[in-house]
């Protein structure tokens, strides 16, 4: 007998989500804007200084050929994997009533950081063939693969495995967490406002831009950092509660598997 939950799927409240996540963002501030800092802040301002110096060039897509910009492309894609895997750790810790140690947040990124780098790495490929196919199934393939990151380290699934489980979960909701993703894209590009003036900087530099040392300058450039860093922040901590509330609206009750991550 079909019950009231089948005919009307309980939805995702994105109230809650948000209140959570400041919840978990006020309990470990130090832990969780710190690894953004570090770990992404930095290497993203160093990317974009360094890539001031690949635009002197006189061809301005050689860097394509530059050996630097492909291994510096990927070292930032494993950093970025190790980050992912550590403030989703912190935020599964506190939402399963463990607070992280350091060393426990380290453990775990260094041992699912390999795993989550193919999956991300699956992600990108998936959803970038998708949005060839008239963007549309790129745009849902990118809704009901988002909690595959949490999934593979709090459930332990495979690494294919973890895309249909997330697919499973974020069902009756994809409508909801569009919603929720256009915000955050709205909000991401009014923080990269701060650091936008390098693309007209990079355009304008073979014109000679008359303001190209203020866009360009270091100082820009380190805003620019630490606003998308503290906004990546955000993101991924917003993205473990999300998983946890789909878990809990599909099962019933809070998944009391979270603290997984850390054995």
């Amino acid at each position: 007998m079909a019950t009231l939950d089948d005919i009307y799927p309980r939805k995702l409240d994105l109230g809650r989500v948000a209140e959570r996540t400041v919840w978990v963002l006020g309990r470990q501030p130090l832990m969780i804007f710190g690894l953004a800092l570090l770990l992404y802040g930095v290497p993203a301002a160093g990317s974009m200084m360094l890539a001031n110096r690949w635009l002197d060039i006189a061809e301005p897509f050689g860097v394509f050929h530059h050996p630097t910009f492909w291994g510096a492309g990927l070292v930032s894609l494993l950093i970025a994997a190790f980050l992912e895997v550590s403030l989703l750790a912190v935020t599964m810790g506190e939402l399963g009533g463990r607070a992280a140690a350091p060393g426990e947040v380290v453990l775990a990124g260094l041992k699912f950081m390999l795993p989550l780098f193919a999956v991300n790495l699956f992600y990108l490929l998936g959803v970038c063939v998708g949005l060839v196919l008239l963007v549309v199934p790129g745009i849902m393939l990118a809704l009901a693969w988002c909690v595959a990151a949490p999934a593979l380290l709090v459930e332990r699934s495979g690494i294919t495995e973890v895309f249909g489980r997330s697919a499973d979960l974020t069902r009756d909701n994809r409508w909801r967490l569009l919603g929720l993703f256009l915000i955050a894209a709205v909000a991401s590009s009014i923080i990269g406002g701060v650091g936008g003036g390098h693309a007209y900087g990079y355009h304008y530099r073979w014109s000679g831009f008359p303001f190209e040392e203020m866009i360009l300058s270091p100082t820009r450039i380190v805003i620019a950092a630490v606003l998308k860093s503290l906004a990546h922040a955000v993101a991924v901590v917003a993205l473990g509660v999300i998983y946890v509330e789909l878990r809990s609206l599909k099962e019933g009750a809070a998944p009391a598997d979270l603290g997984q991550v850390f054995d």
